[in-house]
């Protein structure tokens, strides 16, 4: 990008920023459109904050950023990009090809068909859209800072490393492509959901095709009976609590133009599109979430207060309202210990949570760690999904399905205080399970069981602490890991670590 382009751009983001101010000040539906619009054609950074942060309107929201031709460009333009990367004419790779593209923020898709039949999406990076990310990451702040009445703590750097980091890892298409491939193994078990398969002889870093998913966007699940749209919701929230407790990495783009309707066969399924935006969650991660979720709220606040500077919350910041924490983490447990379905229509909780932290709410925001950004996103989208499908769901069900365990608001499992989680004797001869249990002051406060298949992904379930300390003791994971496998998975013990904070347990059954 030369200079003179460089400086036009950072002139639209300002003027970008003085929109965002408008809207704080006054909010307008006129305002918003024109904030759509400017994010629109900026495409890159402007797009992707826009999502991340989970701007809406009421008149359409940031769907308008990410599935609409409105702002995509010529196919005389694309289709030679798509020449490029294939090396050969449109005609060799492809029977035929829809010139009307669909714009998103990094590249533009086009429907297409393969010579054996294949139906495909072909999904074109935008050249020089990288060239952009280092200018538009320092203006960055000019975006942030109308979001905001207090500078003073702001996490800026920290914020502009995850966005980089997320966006650099979207540039690549063949990144995608590895990510498309771990969520098909994940969910080989999982009947309800369904994600386009690559075509990897044809992915390149800037050109990536696969499965076209044929279905309606998540947007019009209104139309579709209630039946239908419980299956939905229930594979919706089966899809995101496996993909933090069980998988261990989670789909960052969780907006309607993402999810599909898919009737194939008789049946209704959930269609997922993509992975370019993955967040994976270290072992440690999961367990403080899950604390945070079990935490007992009767106890004082300064356990709870600890509990959030486990998750990387600024205990400097909060210490100030610590006692408020009670009733925010009450709004955050809420649907996870509803007896019954849930509807999240009458969950207000930005709203909620603002009420209880007043004058606080923005060091709140402030406190929270930045590393966590996608992972809340995708959390705040899967929420909003579950508002447009309109159907209550049972949630402590599903997170108690998933977790093995019966929930309790004492912050342990039904197997009790005293549980011993050392693992038992088995007449098997081929384990199942990758098991992990985390104790601390002498009670379980996480149990988790994954399928045999994550013992090759060990490591990315640790928390890279606890990898270190295990390295210093030298103890291999990866390499047990692999022995185990090589040895036929058999059940028993893999390894263990006590320190002075837990102990951690890791075995096979």
């Amino acid at each position: 990008m030369n200079f003179t382009k460089d400086l036009s751009r950072t002139a639209k983001l300002a003027k970008l920023g003085f929109l965002l101010k408008k809207l704080k000040e006054n909010q307008e539906d006129a305002t918003e459109q024109k904030i759509l619009a400017q994010m629109a054609s900026l495409r890159g950074l402007p797009q992707k904050v826009g999502q991340l942060l989970g701007l809406r309107s009421s008149t359409g929201s940031f769907i308008e950023l990410t599935e609409s031709s409105q702002h995509s460009v010529s196919s005389l333009e694309s289709f030679s990009w798509i020449e490029k990367e294939t090396g050969q004419p449109l005609s060799h790779t492809f029977s035929e090809i829809d010139p009307k593209g669909i714009a998103a923020s990094l590249g533009q898709v086009h429907r297409a068909r393969l010579h054996d039949g294949t139906q495909v999406a072909v999904k074109i990076q935008y050249p020089h859209v990288s060239d952009g990310i280092e200018s538009d990451l320092r203006a960055i702040g000019w975006l942030a800072s109308p979001l905001s009445t207090r500078g003073k703590g702001f996490p800026l750097a920290s914020l502009q490393k995850v966005l980089r980091e997320s966006l650099l890892r979207e540039l690549d298409y063949l990144t995608e492509q590895e990510a498309l491939l771990r969520f098909q193994d994940y969910l080989q078990d999982e009947d309800g959901v369904v994600i386009p398969a690559p075509v990897q002889k044809l992915t390149t870093p800037k050109l990536l095709v696969t499965e076209w998913l044929e279905g309606d966007s998540l947007r019009h699940a209104s139309q579709e009976p209630p039946r239908v749209r419980e299956k939905l919701s229930q594979s919706l929230i089966r899809f995101f609590l496996k993909s933090w407790l069980v998988w261990g990495e989670v789909h960052g783009d969780p907006h309607a133009g993402n999810y599909r309707i898919c009737h194939q066969q008789g049946e209704t399924r959930l269609g997922v599109l993509d992975f370019g935006c993955t967040q994976q969650l270290s072992l440690d991660k999961c367990e403080a979430l899950l604390s945070l979720l079990l935490f007992d709220t009767s106890k004082a606040s300064e356990e709870l207060l600890l509990t959030y500077e486990r998750l990387g919350f600024q205990r400097e910041l909060l210490e100030p309202f610590a006692k408020k924490l009670i009733l925010v983490t009450e709004i955050l447990q809420r649907p996870f210990h509803a007896p019954s379905s849930f509807s999240v229509e009458e969950w207000n909780l930005s709203e909620e949570i603002s009420t209880v932290l007043e004058e606080d709410r923005m060091t709140f925001r402030l406190a929270g760690p930045p590393s966590l950004l996608i992972f809340l996103r995708s959390f705040s989208g899967v929420v909003q999904l579950l508002q447009a499908l309109q159907t209550p769901v049972h949630w402590r069900r599903e997170f108690e399905a998933i977790i093995g365990n019966a929930v309790t608001r004492g912050g342990t499992s039904d197997l009790g205080e005293n549980h011993n989680s050392t693992p038992q004797p088995s007449s098997l001869t081929t384990a199942s399970h990758l098991c992990i249990a985390v104790e601390r002051e002498g009670k379980t406060t996480v149990k988790l069981r994954f399928p045999k298949e994550c013992l090759s992904r060990i490591e990315s379930l640790i928390d890279p602490k606890l990898l270190h300390s295990l390295k210093e003791r030298e103890i291999s994971p990866k390499m047990l890991a692999n022995d185990a496998i090589a040895n036929g998975v058999p059940p028993g013990e893999l390894f263990s670590l006590s320190d002075a904070e837990r102990k951690v347990l890791v075995w096979l059954e």
